[in-house]
């Protein structure tokens, strides 16, 4: 491995350890093609013959070393088909784990209704007893059908990989089988591409039970020395996390296409339902607006959006009084059918309208943030490449548009507080969250209109002072997510631009000064902020609150804003999983989950309420450090001279 790659694994967090579940990169796969042909007179025995032949010949050129292809016109694969249509077939454990079974095996049929060739098929994997869905595609060419079967085989083929979490967020690693077997897999792998995970579990018989991951999708990116880096949407709150059985993780790739979906939802009994508001696009869970609701489902319970997806549809279903369930569907047919039971409150949307404007606002919100997020980072890597006129573009266009949202957010939560003061309803929490938050979004989106103005004069004047003010706002981008070594950085480089800058100086002056640790409590309180607090599960989250609460106070003490905004940051971030843990629980009818339903509902409540104060403080703590002179640092304990460097 070279040295990208190892820096690479360090920054993913990985070893060089083997995963629980072997990648077996340097076996091909067994796949073998049981074909079937009907007894139409047009299909001679000759024909046949020869379409076997040139399938076998064919498949083994497209596949190369990846995989030993057979092709059989007697197999029980071809028995069963004479009994059971394709369309209709299920497969139990025991029919993949019979010995005779390949690693894939493909049932091609083969006929000739109107006049066309029609070719219908489907795929089988072993190892995760996958029965791939019933595909058709139809030639009018003799000659073709050979090649057709060969191409629809080729492009359906699914390959399988372990999966390994990566401390990237939202980031998984795969390892795919047959890695080191020629180029044919890179080819099939392309970024974008959709997998489905699977967990892997050991049977009492110590054998290993595969279970596809409900409500989770992996999407392909790019190829790093001998592994893929995937992003993952997923409704789980902790997708990942290994149990007592589990043995590993595996995924397997989906052919998906654009194409358009048809949502049913039902209670548990099966009757549909008319309540739920459905929201869904091809971009992502935090990029939903308004303008992707699905219209009203029919009497039968039948969501139909007219719009056509590109692969995945990601799906927020809500009601009134009840969180948003996320669902990622992938696209694998021209047409998805798609029928989920939900719980139902018949007469929530008339008791508690209020409720459920409150979580549209806070999905709203996030995804300002989100976009805030990702604007200063296109504005980072925009400046970095000297694109100055497309920087200045992107950052006009966006903040106005954020702007434009952030209005109407706010005048959504200025009619919920006149709703609370009419019907004297409880203080919430989120509603002091949303305030602050929405606070913060304005400020942000102040300074990056600031921004977006100098790059402009940058443009124009072209000279030192012009770039380093440029530099300055992206320091001040970093400072404010808590990045002190990156605001550091971008400082500095504003002053080696332009040496003639006091304020700035004395500004990065006092930024060290905050940074520093003073003593073994205020260290003790930034290693919980940056390890135990950011990696906690979410099950130890409220057990952990207090101490997260007692290690704020330290900090506060220490006039540390910085890590104090991170640790703000962390907290919404559990947030977001709480509520999303919150949504899936809330589908349980069973005691068990009626109670943890009601444990992190409270949760949620309490960290609003700390990300509140924190947020709070953090202003304070700031604005009073701006205010104030700089001065020498004083002589750091004893105890803490040792640690003084560190982030």
């Amino acid at each position: 491995m070279n040295f990208a790659g190892l820096i690479t694994m360090l920054l993913l967090g990985l070893t060089a350890e083997e995963a629980p579940l072997a990648p077996r990169a340097a076996e091909p796969y067994r796949v073998t093609v049981a074909l079937q042909v009907s007894r139409d007179p047009l299909f001679t025995r000759l024909f046949n013959d020869s379409l076997e032949r040139q399938v076998r010949d064919q498949l083994a050129s497209y596949f190369g070393e990846l995989a030993v292809v057979e092709v059989v016109r007697e197999h029980p694969l071809i028995d069963r088909l004479g009994k059971q249509p394709l369309e209709a077939w299920s497969f139990s454990r025991e029919d993949f784990a019979k010995a005779d079974f390949p690693d894939k095996a493909f049932v091609v049929a083969i006929d000739r209704p109107d006049d066309l060739y029609r070719i219908r098929w489907r795929q089988l994997d072993r190892g995760l007893d996958f029965l791939g869905p019933s595909r058709s595609r139809l030639t009018p060419d003799r000659l073709w059908v050979a090649k057709a079967v060969c191409l629809a085989l080729y492009e359906d083929f699914a390959p399988t990989a372990t999966v390994e979490p990566a401390k990237t967020p939202g980031h998984v690693v795969l390892r795919f089988r047959g890695a080191g077997r020629g180029p044919r897999l890179g080819e099939m792998l392309r970024p974008g591409t959709v997998l489905q995970p699977f967990s892997v579990s050991r049977s009492a018989d110590g054998g290993q039970l595969p279970a596809a991951m409900s409500n989770t999708v992996l999407r392909l990116q790019q190829p790093v020395e001998d592994f893929y880096l995937a992003r993952f949407d997923t409704s789980l709150p902790d997708p990942w996390q290994l149990t007592g059985r589990t043995v590993g993780f595996q995924a397997l790739r989906l052919k998906t296409v654009d194409g358009r979906l048809r949502l049913r939802l039902t209670d548990p009994d099966g009757r549909p339902v008319q309540e739920y508001s459905v929201l869904g696009n091809s971009e992502g869970f935090d990029t939903l607006e308004a303008r992707h609701r699905f219209p009203p489902p029919d009497r039968h319970g039948w969501y139909l959006p007219g719009e056509t997806f590109h692969h995945v549809a990601y799906l927020r279903l809500s009601q009134p009084n009840r969180p948003a369930a996320m669902l990622p569907v992938p696209i694998t047919d021209d047409v998805v059918e798609l029928t989920r039971k939900v719980i139902v409150d018949r007469a929530a949307s008339a008791k508690n309208d209020y409720d459920r404007q409150v979580r549209y606002l806070v999905e709203d919100v996030r995804v300002l943030q989100q976009s805030q997020n990702n604007l200063v980072g296109q504005a980072n890597r925009l400046y970095e490449e000297k694109k100055y006129e497309q920087l200045q573009e992107h950052l006009q266009l966006n903040v106005a548009t954020i702007e434009k949202l952030r209005v109407t957010a706010v005048a959504g939560v200025l009619e919920l507080e006149k709703q609370i003061a009419a019907e004297k309803l409880p203080a919430d929490p989120l509603m002091a969250w949303l305030n602050s938050e929405l606070k913060a979004i304005k400020n942000k989106g102040e300074q990056l209109a600031n921004m977006s103005r100098r790059v402009a004069a940058a443009i124009e004047l072209n000279n030192a002072q012009s770039r380093a003010d440029v530099i300055s706002d992206l320091g001040l981008q970093a400072e404010g997510v808590g990045d002190a070594e990156t605001a550091f950085e971008k400082y500095e480089q504003a002053l080696a631009e332009q040496p003639d800058q006091p304020d700035l100086r004395k500004r990065l002056e006092r930024l060290r000064e905050v940074w520093r640790i003073k003593d073994g409590t205020h260290q003790q309180a930034r290693e919980f902020v940056q390890g135990a607090w950011k990696s906690l599960e979410v099950s130890k989250l409220d057990t952990n609150l207090s101490q997260a609460q007692a290690h704020a106070k330290t900090l506060e003490s220490k006039g540390d804003f910085l890590t104090l905004r991170q640790l703000m940051l962390t907290t919404n971030a559990h947030m977001q999983t709480v509520t999303e843990l919150v949504s899936q629980l809330a589908n349980n009818e069973e005691t068990a989950g009626k109670a943890e339903h009601e444990r992190f509902a409270k949760l949620l409540g309490q960290l609003a309420e700390f990300h509140t104060s924190l947020s709070k403080s953090v202003d304070e703590l700031r604005a009073a450090h701006q205010s104030a002179p700089a001065s020498q640092p004083e002589p750091a304990p004893a105890a803490a001279k040792a640690d003084e460097a560190k982030p």
